[in-house]
């Protein structure tokens, strides 16, 4: 019996995943192949072969239901591509996987992407298109273990493109993500609670954040830390961050190294979020103390046309909740950077320590009608928006380190 199958002997992509030996090779010859959405299985490797293109389905009931899995009912719960309780899978090759996402947006108009800056607000222009209907993920992963993605193309995911929560052991290597940057919810790789993960050589231009780091525990129903992850060697650009840990999820997220990446064209370069949200808004993340954010070292780095480098924020939406939380920021390391920002950083909040930031040029070059009559703030709001009157704003942090930082500052 041969070890390998190919997709055109099927008529649908299920049947073609079934018909997989153990340890076998789904092969996606060269051309566009719209079989529907499938769940991929244990002990296979699904490979995409130079001009292939694999297409997802065009309305939302033809793709793969989370719900059966994943402890949220978000907008986003459908995939195209399903990786459930499975493990030892490998999807990789010179092909393409289009999610077709755009489809799910009311009011998508085609409108070229722009990374142009308003200079009344300093954000980019344009905005996002319409996020209140159903739209499916690229792949979501749950509970999976030893999965490696490597060579891919992943393009115009209709949310996040790829989705891994409570997972073991993920390779992601040499893969490149290109969704419309104003295409809502479409982060390139989410990585909830999950442990042992290398990212490496990615280039990954996204609409939300490019990479994040969740402890979504309610996700999964458990409590599983975000640890051992090692990311280098990308390049990231995105409308809103191009890195995040945090900002949903009640967990642990630890044990973290980025080491040479390149951040471009993004409103916040680094966001680390430890918060307690106004509950009557996101319900549905489960987060009742706040996320433990601990072990970070983020070095060399080089950030170009970032609205903010970074923020380092620990706080709640609703400051009556605010002894309710639990969550901290703590032994972070900042260093080796080269940045270009038009904003003000931060870092601070309740429970923020251990922080030490080396060796880093920020050159800061501000919209001067952005602020012009406002109220300074001592620290921003959730989202990094606030008049803050120094380019590195520090709140209630009493143990900050600096070594060699040089931060200069013009308005323009």
């Amino acid at each position: 019996m041969s070890d390998t199958v190919l997709l055109t002997d099927f008529t649908s992509l299920q049947d073609a995943v079934n018909a997989v030996p153990e340890y076998g090779t789904l092969i996606v010859p060269p051309g566009s192949w719209a079989y529907g959405s499938a769940r991929l299985k244990s002990n296979m490797t699904l490979h995409l072969q130079k001009g292939a293109v694999l297409v997802a389905p065009e309305t939302i009931d033809e793709h793969i239901d989370s719900t059966c899995v994943v402890q949220r009912g978000p907008l986003w719960k459908y995939c195209f591509l399903a990786l459930f309780d499975v493990e030892n899978v490998t999807i990789e090759g010179e092909g393409t996987i289009d999610g077709r996402g755009h489809i799910f947006w009311p009011g998508y108009d085609g409108a070229p992407d722009t990374v142009e800056r308003d200079p009344q607000t300093g954000f980019f222009k344009g905005g996002i298109y319409d996020p209140t209907t159903l739209h499916p993920s690229l792949m979501i992963l749950f509970k999976a273990r030893n999965i490696r993605i490597k060579n891919v193309k992943l393009h115009d995911s209709g949310a996040f493109t790829v989705w891994a929560l409570g997972c073991d052991q993920l390779e992601i290597d040499s893969i490149c993500i290109k969704n419309i940057r104003r295409g809502p919810n479409t982060d390139g790789l989410d990585i909830s609670s999950c442990s042992d993960v290398r990212i490496t050589n990615c280039l990954i231009e996204a609409g939300d954040d490019a990479i994040a780091l969740k402890s979504d525990n309610a996700a999964i129903g458990m409590d599983k830390p975000c640890e051992r992850i090692h990311i280098s060697g990308n390049t990231l650009s995105s409308l809103c961050c191009g890195v995040r840990l945090g900002y949903e999820g009640d967990g642990a997220i630890r044990d973290v190294i980025f080491t040479d990446n390149i951040i471009r064209d993004t409103n916040i370069g680094f966001d680390v979020l430890a918060i307690l949200p106004n509950r009557g808004r996101m319900p549905y993340t489960g987060i009742y103390k706040g996320a433990k954010i601990e072990n970070i070292i983020v070095r060399g780095m080089i950030m170009r046309n970032v609205r903010q480098a970074f923020k380092l924020w620990n706080w709640t939406e609703d400051e009556d909740m605010l002894p309710e939380l639990e969550g901290y920021i703590r032994n972070v390391l900042l260093g080796d950077m080269f940045i270009e920002a038009v904003d003000a950083s931060f870092i601070g909040g309740k429970s923020v320590s251990g922080i030490r930031l080396e060796n880093i040029r920020m050159d800061v070059c501000r919209f001067k009608d952005v602020y012009k009559d406002a109220e300074p703030v001592a620290m921003p709001n959730i989202w990094g928006r606030g008049y803050m009157k120094e380019p590195l704003t520090v709140y209630n942090v009493p143990d900050l380190e600096l070594e060699n930082v040089k931060i200069t500052e013009e308005y323009k």
